[in-house]
């Protein structure tokens, strides 16, 4: 019953504000929206987030002078413990940032307090630096690390520690070899170290101490513990490389309260998950996110039942095949803010995988362009993407060194037999003749796969 009477009390408010805009809006920024802030009364904060949905339903783009004063509140329960309400905040978060470039033309309301001005003022700089990388301010990490950054990284940290100031949760997805690594270590040991000390000073709940959580493929994992061993003192990142066989990591468990980090696998993530979903995290950040992009796997499952105020991922190729794979990854980091997964398909993946028919008409490929446009206008925000072509400025010269090496007998039978093979003569033919177009690009591939296929190499080797 108290579900619907706040549904119906929620819709009230809704039909209010369309007729009496100024006054229900002041009244709900007073009165209702506070209550966002009620940690532990569940009740009065899906009170309010139903009645902001309610109202941004009613009055569509006559939300948008207001969306300054509304935008940080609900970000703040993006993140929230109540499943109900932080799937309520997401969307309607969702639907304030897509509303978010036009605010700046909008004069204020009529009749709006000079109180309400001067808080719109302040908070205007966050949806600045929030459509703009380049207005962020720069963060001074609070702990030594043994690294120089260069300027792309430093600003990759300011851009981590805006997502950290506002509870949000991104895609870091660099070019290989930019450093998303040494930038996450930054941010890792220097929110862990401001929350240490926050809860020494104010001893309170928000701010005690957590542990992190890496979640990588099993190739990267040592790597990780090696480079937080590299560039940051254990008194600030402990890290616990959390792997090996079930008994050893049963082991391990009864260690974690003696380690601020913890490095795993996702294959050990999903088969320990139990054990997983049950600690409160810090940080999540998935190394090579990309590894969820189909929601359906067991795997993504389990990934997605992690507790953590920031989640991050790290992955040089997001989308490795369509722009259906974006909706899983965001469905880690902000479940609901691009829709149910049929929602995203309709408004964005068919369009989108529509017009890149050679056989789409003008309205289709109009269609895919304008659907591609409102999607990154939603998704931007949280993604930092480098290429190395753009920071080439900051990279160091490239070290290039050649090593020479005797090949073994059955090396140079093998080399010898490809050389005198018709792969060969193909490879060679292809390359002579290719460009750097994209339509010659899969001929080479194929004719440079021929190495990989040398015959008769099961003879050699059972010989």
């Amino acid at each position: 019953p108290s579900t619907a009477v706040r549904h119906m009390a929620a819709r009230c408010v809704g039909v209010m504000s369309k007729i009496a805009t100024v006054e229900t809006i002041h009244i709900f920024l007073e009165k209702v929206l506070p209550w966002l802030g009620a940690i532990d009364d569940s009740t009065k904060q899906e009170g309010a987030i139903e009645a902001l949905g309610a109202i941004m339903e009613q009055l569509d783009v006559g939300i948008i002078p207001y969306i300054v004063l509304l935008v940080v509140p609900v970000l703040g329960r993006m993140s929230d413990q109540t499943d109900s309400v932080r799937f309520m905040a997401t969307q309607c978060f969702a639907t304030l940032i897509r509303l978010m470039p036009l605010e700046a033309g909008i004069p204020d309301p009529p009749n709006m307090s000079e109180d309400l001005i001067k808080i719109k003022a302040k908070e205007r700089h966050f949806l600045e630096q929030l459509l703009d990388g380049k207005k962020l301010e720069n963060y001074k990490i609070p702990v030594p690390i043994k690294a120089e950054l260069r300027k792309y990284q430093q600003e990759g940290v300011n851009w981590l520690a805006f997502l950290n100031k506002y509870k949000l949760h991104g895609i870091l997805c660099d070019d290989m070899g930019l450093g998303k690594t040494l930038q996450s270590i930054c941010i890792l040991a220097g929110d862990h170290y401001l929350r240490a000390q926050e809860y020494a000073r104010t001893k309170v709940a928000d701010s005690i101490p957590l542990p992190s959580l890496v979640v990588c493929p099993p190739t990267l994992t040592g790597h990780w513990v090696d480079e937080v061993g590299k560039f940051c003192s254990k008194e600030f990142l402990n890290p616990l490389h959390y792997t090996g066989p079930p008994t050893e990591r049963a082991r391990l468990q009864q260690h974690v309260k003696r380690h601020n980090l913890i490095v795993a696998s996702y294959d050990v993530v999903r088969n320990d998950i139990d054990f997983f979903r049950n600690i409160k995290f810090n940080y999540c950040i998935l190394d090579e996110g990309h590894v969820i992009k189909n929601g359906k796997t067991k795997l993504s499952k389990a990934i997605k039942q992690l507790a953590a105020n920031y989640r991050i991922i790290l992955s040089g190729t997001p989308i490795q095949n369509n722009v259906l794979e974006l909706w899983s990854l965001f469905d880690f980091l902000m479940p609901g803010f691009l829709g149910t997964e049929r929602q995203f398909a309709a408004r964005y993946g068919k369009p989108i995988l529509a017009s890149r028919d050679a056989r789409s008409s003008s309205r289709e490929q109009e269609a895919g362009v304008l659907a591609m446009e409102a999607l990154h206008r939603q998704v931007l925000p949280f993604l930092l993407r480098r290429m190395k072509e753009d920071v080439l400025q900051d990279l160091p010269p490239k070290i290039i060194q050649d090593y020479y090496c005797i090949l073994s007998s059955l090396q140079v039978q093998l080399y010898e037999d490809f050389a005198k093979s018709r792969a060969k003569c193909d490879v060679d033919e292809t390359v002579s003749a290719a460009s750097l177009t994209e339509e010659t690009e899969k001929p080479k591939l194929k004719a440079t796969g021929h190495v990989f296929q040398v015959g008769n190499a099961s003879a050699y080797f059972a010989t």
